[in-house]
Parts: structure tokens; C-alpha cells; sequence
């Protein structure tokens, strides 16, 4: 429970453009594709920012988690 709150707390602190990305990949489950096509946003600006988002996530809650950087 303390771990989903450290990673709740960590995508909140995202920019909203990274934070809407990640959301739509990994807690409903779009592929890359089907972000870009829902966004109206080319598919290369969604995967820069779902990876800029994971790097950004990974020094957030790595401390915490003990996560790989």
C-alpha cells in the first residue's frame, strides 16, 4: 500500500502531457498508437513522453523503492 502511494505521489508531480500518457498507457491499458490517434498528437511526441516520463518516475520513487535507475 505505502509502495502505490510513493508511485501515486511520483506521477502526480509529472507535467500533465507526460502525466496523461503514462496514464493512458499503463493504467488503461492504449498502445502507443492509440495514445497518439486520442490525443491527436504525432506517435514520436507520445513515446518521447512516455519515456521522459519513466526516466522522470524512476529518480522520483527509486529512492523510495529501491528501483534501478
Amino acid at each position: 500500500a505505502e509502495e502505490g502511494e510513493i508511485l501515486r505521489s511520483a506521477v502526480m508531480r509529472l507535467n500533465p502531457e507526460q502525466r496523461e500518457a503514462i496514464e493512458m498507457a499503463y493504467f488503461k491499458g492504449l498502445t502507443q498508437q492509440e495514445i497518439a490517434s486520442r490525443l491527436d498528437e504525432p506517435l514520436g511526441t507520445v513515446k518521447a513522453r512516455i519515456r521522459r516520463g519513466i526516466v522522470r518516475l524512476r529518480k522520483l520513487v527509486g529512492p523510495s523503492l529501491r528501483l534501478p535507475a
